[in-house]
């Protein structure tokens, strides 16, 4: 399976899948099809512009962006374990920061801080705008639907782009057969269209539905921060001591995942 040959954890992964199954296929037809030198380069064009066609095409649900710009959030190849130990540092800084110097001297600071999550960036100004914990989490759930309709957006869209191949590869296939009966196109046009076909089929189970997936699982960790990072910010506004918001907020910490040595190792704990 080429989810397990390729990490498919970027966007970019996708391309050497794509560019393997096309290679594959435009060899396939002199051989096997018999088609002559201009079929197959015409078949190789159909193989290229069918997934450029859902990525770089202007889409109006995403307000005129093509759908490869929209999906730089999803580049990002830290691990969901690192991303949050990230987020518990700076929460830890925020926190011993307003403890020693209280909230108001926090608002001068905040230019100076360069936060790793947009979340994080974002709700840590409600710190200074929220008059009680209830503002603060009014606040903070306010972005937080904000971030998962962009998320959902994103994922239908690309979803939809990806479910645009199937039915117009079909189409392009069952026309191309009706024609070969009929005597109008040559028996070897008609199989490279089913193997157009085939390589829309093949590419959606093997390239597009993994890489949905581990958008889904991506969306679901970055939720699971927006979650700590909420709560850290209810810890900074209620001052607690800056050790102990780090005990809790690390309970979020995936317990298989280890990080640069931050969480012991399986090999160490044979000593024990």
């Amino acid at each position: 399976m080429i989810q397990s040959a390729f990490t498919l954890r970027r966007r970019q992964d996708v391309t050497l899948p794509i560019l393997l199954m096309t290679a594959g296929s435009i060899a396939v037809a002199p051989l096997v099809l018999g088609l002559s030198l201009l079929e197959t380069a015409v078949l190789a064009s159909v193989l290229i512009a069918l997934p450029l066609w859902g990525f770089f095409t202007p889409n109006t649900a995403l307000e005129g962006e093509t759908l490869w710009q929209s999906l730089d959030v999803y580049d990002d190849t830290t691990p969901s374990s690192q991303r949050i130990l990230d987020a518990i540092d700076e929460l830890e800084y925020t926190a011993t920061f307003a403890r020693k110097n209280g909230l108001v001297a926090l608002e001068k600071h905040l230019p100076r801080l360069n936060y790793s999550h947009t979340y994080l960036k974002t709700c840590v100004n409600y710190l200074l705008d929220a008059k009680s914990e209830g503002d603060l989490r009014q606040f903070c759930q306010t972005q937080e639907l904000a971030f998962q309709a962009e998320d959902a957006l994103l994922l239908n869209t690309l979803f939809k782009s990806v479910q645009q191949f199937l039915p117009v590869a079909s189409f392009i296939n069952a026309v191309a057969v009706l024609l070969a009966l009929k005597g109008v196109l040559t028996p070897e046009l008609a199989g490279a269209s089913f193997l157009v076909s085939l390589y829309a089929w093949a590419s959606t189970r093997a390239v597009w539905m993994p890489l949905l997936e581990h958008f889904e699982r991506h969306n679901h960790a970055d939720a699971q921060l927006r979650k700590m990072i909420q709560e850290g910010l209810q810890g900074v506004w209620k001052q607690v001591h800056p050790q102990a918001l780090r005990r809790d907020l690390e309970a979020y910490l995936p317990a298989y995942e280890n990080v640069a040595g931050r969480l012991p190792q399986p090999e160490a704990l044979l000593h024990y």
